[in-house]
């Protein structure tokens, strides 16, 4: 494979990925806000001027913002460029799909499958760097699919009353005359 075709392959990406994917908007989010908070302008977006939310989120430590601003940075970093263009563009900038597809140049259905990529590939180093905390596996029970299971036993209950006709159905009584 060629090295510009080994750039632009998309890495394997964790199949839960998907299960995390507000999580990860949620902290390219917080990320956007922490960079700003710290007076530094996040590396991808270099000088451009982008539309700002005030933001009352306090931090525990200086030293911690720092921390997560960096370690969120060298992910993105990480990424294609095309990822990168459309997380600027997305989720810092805020354009819509259809803005940002004519931004990048890019259809549409393009722009979906990328933004789904990029949030994904991001999903995934956060994973394998332990930025985003797993979620509990629950124990899965094997399935014999040679015994069938018992049908549940039917219980007369003397307690509830009884079951009552449908609304707008009567039932009609047939008396048989015999002669």
């Amino acid at each position: 494979m060629r090295l510009a075709e080994s750039l632009l392959a998309p890495r394997q990406h964790d199949p839960e990925a998907p299960l995390y994917r507000s999580r990860t908007v949620a902290m390219l989010h917080k990320y956007l806000r922490m960079s700003l908070e710290l007076g530094h302008m996040p590396a991808l977006m270099g000088m451009e001027f982008f539309r700002s939310h005030v933001s009352t989120y306090t931090t525990h430590s200086f030293e911690d913002t720092a921390i997560f601003v960096h370690d969120v940075e060298q992910v993105l970093h990480a990424l294609p460029q095309r990822y990168q263009d459309v997380i600027v563009n997305l989720f810092f900038l805020e354009y819509t799909n259809d803005e940002a597809a004519r931004l990048l140049n890019i259809g549409h259905s393009s722009m979906v499958r990328w933004r789904f990529e990029a949030i994904d590939a991001i999903t995934s180093i956060f994973l394998e760097r332990k930025l985003l905390k797993r979620m509990p596996q629950l124990p899965v029970e094997p399935f014999d699919f040679a015994e069938e299971p018992e049908p549940p036993q039917a219980v007369a209950d003397s307690s509830l009353p009884p079951k009552k006709e449908p609304h707008g159905v009567k039932t009609i009584h047939a008396v048989s005359i015999s002669a």
